[in-house]
């Protein structure tokens, strides 16, 4: 079990927009434990963390997957795998992560618990923690 989760539970997986490093692999050991259960994981169209997750879980072979588009799939969307689509309204406030909040409210909402991996700034990460705990 992974931290007292329970299987066949949706989980959010998240991580800094303009992350450039290799994922940690305490963070890759986490998405493991939700392959095993079988647990839904949900991702984000975005680049950088977002996609590298994508691509994990298509080298693992995993399909319990959902992937959460804001708006209509366009060219800053990357979905890598056969998975199902969500599609999210775009935000319509002005900021850095406007176009993107309605996304993240959804994946909160949708969400059992998440993993989140923070780098102590990006914003959209931070969003997303705050979403789960409410």
């Amino acid at each position: 079990m992974l931290g007292g989760m329970c299987a066949d539970m949706k989980i959010l997986i998240s991580g800094p927009g303009y992350y450039r490093n290799r994922i940690p692999e305490a963070f890759l050991h986490k998405i493991d434990e939700c392959i095993r259960q079988e647990d839904e994981l949900l991702v984000c169209d975005r680049n950088e963390v977002d996609k590298q997750v994508q691509q994990y879980l298509y080298n693992q072979m995993y399909d319990n997957v959902t992937v959460y588009i804001s708006g209509r799939k366009g060219p800053n969307s990357y979905k890598i795998g056969p998975w199902r689509e969500e599609y999210c309204p775009i935000g319509t406030g002005s900021g850095k992560y406007a176009y993107y909040i309605e996304q993240y409210f959804v994946m909160a909402e949708d969400a059992d618990i998440g993993i989140i991996m923070w780098d102590g700034e990006c914003e959209g990460a931070f969003i997303n923690m705050i979403n789960m705990i409410n």
